[in-house]
């Protein structure tokens, strides 16, 4: 009797663990969320009231190892008349130690309004703070000095801060260690024959949480660590999640209406 009421018990006690684990899941994650956030541009001051004004596509991180090309227009301060001729702008670019990386002096539009500046792959090769000053002037009058601080890194994403690293971090062990429950608990069922569509139902469910994880960390978070990890696991999970839960099922079913026929037949 107390083995019957222990069996019973059993899909009771797994339905909770599932549901806390969810709501678990969604609390961290809307704890996350507020410390998300973008870098703010540079702000653009100009002290003069003649000369020339530089306009140019904010940015705040490139990726590694990857050419980038730099836009600049150019428009006269006074009145705001684009500027694409007459003029000579110099672009100095500065790597993550504060050196300097490269010069290019552009004369000539591209595209009837942008300065160009192109810049190969091999001169961001580091990861961290980069910098760059772009300057125009012809013999009359020049511009301001614009610049812009972008930080290059491995992906081209924003790096998570470390107190995101943490949460996320936490969060995974939890999605794993609730994984590993279930493969346990599926395994057991599968051995002794009691794998139910409830089973079923709970193992896919993490299985596409653990997806919803890998997916929600390539969204906001960006860390190819965890995302080489849980691309893993999904892989493997796959197996002891889906295939493994259903062919339990499957099998108990198969086996179970094959010895109900026979008791009919006796």
């Amino acid at each position: 009797m107390k083995n019957t009421l222990k069996r019973e018990e059993q899909p009771k006690l797994q339905y909770q663990m599932h549901h806390k684990f969810i709501i678990l899941i969604v609390g961290a994650f809307l704890l996350v969320m507020p410390l998300i956030s973008a870098a703010q541009p540079v702000p653009q001051v100009f002290a003069f009231t003649e000369g020339f004004t530089i306009q140019y596509p904010q940015i705040s991180t490139l990726k590694q190892n990857q050419d980038y090309t730099f836009e600049f227009h150019v428009f006269n301060k006074s009145n705001g008349f684009p500027i694409n001729k007459g003029i000579s702008c110099y672009f100095e670019l500065y790597n993550n130690t504060g050196d300097h990386q490269m010069f290019a002096n552009v004369s000539v539009v591209t595209h009837t309004w942008d300065y160009e500046v192109i810049i190969e792959d091999g001169n961001f090769s580091r990861l961290g703070i980069y910098s760059y000053i772009f300057q125009c002037n012809n013999s009359v009058m020049g511009s301001e000095p614009s610049s812009l601080l972008f930080e290059v890194t491995s992906t081209g994403e924003l790096k998570p801060s470390e107190m995101e690293i943490l949460i996320i971090s936490i969060l995974f062990i939890l999605v794993l260690s609730f994984m590993l429950f279930t493969f346990i608990w599926n395994f057991e069922h599968l051995v002794t024959g009691d794998t139910s569509i409830k089973d079923v139902g709970i193992s896919i469910s993490y299985y596409f949480t653990l997806l919803s994880f890998s997916l929600l960390n390539k969204l906001f978070f960006a860390s190819s660590e965890i995302g080489s990890w849980t691309d893993s696991m999904l892989a493997w999970t796959s197996f002891s999640h889906i295939i493994l839960p259903v062919f339990g099922f499957a099998w108990n079913f198969f086996f179970g209406m094959i010895a109900k026929s026979r008791r009919n037949t006796r």
